[in-house]
């Protein structure tokens, strides 16, 4: 709900602390006869009957009820023609298309909103809090004014002054990746939009681009 608000950690550790004990209590209960009574052919009916396994299954070469239908699907390309852009049909189709689009990112930001409304109801409660209390680590923040003298920011300091606008915007993505640990998917399509089609980039060609992130890349890790 808030990806600036850092006090929701602590939930996290709650469930962590429950996943292990859960983890414990089915190591100690519930594995040893478990293992006991499974054989490999009554594991593997539940695999291969998964829905997600099935429902393509469904639809394979294996299906008999199948039969056909690859050389149904060639023939059909081999003599498909483009549809007049007036087509009626086709104006439906790009209507229903675009209506599911919207219906399925609605239902997935309804029922995302409503996972993290349950996590927050559940594991941010008193006892769940004081369960997860020994799990709930804070990172250990460095004084601002000492972050200058850090080995790591006095090599960058020492080459702030090199290269222009390119290689300065470079250094600074590279910066903010490496200090997150990971880059969030739309981030890192949104360095690459830059990368790729805003200029100056987009003038600079592949390979100068790439041998300018290289550099870059070597002058941190120097």
């Amino acid at each position: 709900m808030d990806e600036n608000d850092r006090t929701e950690k602590r939930d996290f550790a709650a469930v962590q602390r429950f996943s292990e004990l859960g983890c414990e209590l089915y190591d100690l209960a519930a594995h040893p006869f478990v293992k006991a009574m499974v054989i490999p052919q009554s594991a593997e009916a539940p695999r291969q009957m998964h829905p997600a396994r099935v429902s393509r299954a469904m639809f394979g070469d294996a299906n008999p009820f199948m039969t056909g239908v690859r050389e149904q699907v060639e023939r059909a390309l081999a003599e498909r023609q483009p549809a007049d852009p007036n087509n009626l049909f086709l104006f439906l189709e790009r209507f229903w298309a675009s209506s599911v689009a919207n219906a399925l990112d609605a239902f997935r930001d309804w029922r995302d909103t409503l996972y993290e409304a349950m996590l927050l109801n559940i594991w941010g409660s008193p006892a769940m809090l004081r369960l997860g209390e020994a799990f709930a680590f804070q990172r250990t923040l460095k004084d601002p004014k000492m972050l200058r003298f850090l080995p790591e920011v006095q090599a960058i300091l020492l080459g702030v002054d090199r290269g222009g606008f390119e290689e300065a915007v470079i250094r600074m993505l590279i910066l903010m990746a490496g200090t997150r640990g990971s880059v969030r998917r739309d981030r890192l399509e949104r360095s690459a939009k830059v990368l790729a089609h805003d200029e100056p980039f987009a003038s600079l060609g592949a390979e100068k681009r790439a041998a300018l992130i290289h550099e870059a890349s070597d002058h941190r890790r120097v």
